[in-house]
């Protein structure tokens, strides 16, 4: 007896069935089953193969279940969207359910009571309804299998159950957690910015940034109302500020004053500080007290001092050319001028080399000729 023979019965007696795919069989105590392989773009349903979502039909009864026969192409109703692998069709969120063993809603949905009467598909908790109720995703926090629970921007974390979903590096939850938005001068395609941000061009590609009137916090996830800046709605202000209810326009807070753009709103002078960022522009944090530096003036915010200013140091007038501080004032050097706010004139030094200048012009033309 040939030895494949031998081994092949050995085989059919240790085992309790087995399928041969030809149309004959030979071997003792045996059935021939023949296996049948569905088409591409079929699906095996009840001893059938039927066309899947999207395959060419001519009539509705060649369609998987819960499909129908549309322009010649298997396609779901308009409440329905086709399963991921077009082999059946589920019910969109808010569409009428039976809560029985063959409701079909889609993924992370569940037929859910809303009245005495009514059952529709809903979002399991922790999930919002996305693309036309089409698509629940997992929210901020919410427990999840895999990354494509989660919404959009956010991966499934954790190394034990229960994971949950977070967002990704660079993305901020937007409101009701229910979204990932970027973070300013994180990568973005579209309108997945944070509130107030908008997606740009910037070095060849394209970053969140903050609209026009806003400034970022220093972690990158807010974009605040400068002062003067439209905080209707509640629109949030920028540190030490806060919105005039009745002009509803952003302003700093009593004892601060902003700066010349508007972004940042610091310490008057004489107020408490404990660096020099604290206070107003143009100022310093001296001994916990903010003080105007050096050239500059008070009394709450500061300004450059001007000529005919008070001044203690030559230095307090550096911001005026030709000035020096003469008799504790502010007042244009000897051989300048006062003319509005400027020292007109030149020095002794400057008209010395005018002079030069001229006699060797004259020099010139006179020994050319």
């Amino acid at each position: 007896m040939d030895a494949s023979f031998v081994i092949l019965v050995a085989f059919v007696v240790a085992s309790s069935g087995f399928e041969l795919t030809s149309d004959s069989c030979n071997v003792e105590n045996a059935d021939c089953v023949t296996t049948c392989t569905c088409h591409h773009g079929y699906a095996h349903e009840n001893e059938a193969c039927l066309a899947m979502i999207g395959t060419s039909c001519t009539n509705s009864e060649q369609c998987v279940n819960g499909a129908s026969c549309v322009n010649d192409k298997c396609a779901c109703p308009d409440d329905h969207v086709p399963h991921g692998d077009n082999t059946s069709c589920l019910e969109k969120v808010g569409t009428p359910c039976q809560q029985d063993d063959t409701v079909d809603c889609i993924y992370n949905a569940l037929c859910t009571s809303v009245s005495e009467n009514e059952t529709v598909c809903q979002c399991k908790d922790g999930y919002t309804a996305f693309n036309d109720n089409t698509l629940c995703s997992g929210d901020v926090g919410a427990t999840c299998d895999s990354s494509i629970d989660c919404t959009r921007h956010a991966l499934c974390t954790g190394e034990e159950e229960p994971r949950e979903c977070t967002c990704r590096v660079g993305y901020s939850p937007g409101e009701n957690n229910s979204t990932c938005l970027g973070k300013v001068n994180s990568q973005c395609e579209g309108r997945d910015c944070i509130a107030h941000a908008s997606c740009v061009e910037l070095d060849g590609s394209r970053v969140c940034e903050c609209n026009v009137g806003f400034v970022r916090n220093a972690a990158g996830d807010q974009c605040l109302a400068k002062v003067g800046t439209d905080c209707s709605g509640g629109v949030p202000c920028l540190g030490d500020g806060t919105c005039d209810v009745t002009a509803e326009l952003c302003e700093c807070v009593a004892g601060h004053s902003p700066n010349s753009d508007y972004s940042i709103c610091g310490v008057n002078v004489q107020g408490t500080c404990n660096i020099d960022s604290d206070c107003v522009q143009y100022a310093v944090c001296n001994e916990g007290t903010c003080a105007c530096d050096v050239g500059f003036k008070g009394p709450e915010t500061c300004v450059k001092i001007a000529l005919g200013d008070n001044c203690t140091m030559p230095n307090d007038c550096k911001h005026v050319k030709h000035a020096v501080c003469a008799e504790k004032q502010c007042a244009c050097a000897a051989t300048y001028t006062q003319q509005d706010n400027v020292c007109s004139g030149s020095s002794r030094l400057e008209s010395l080399g005018s002079l030069c200048c001229y006699m060797i012009l004259i020099a010139s033309l006179l020994f050319s000729k």
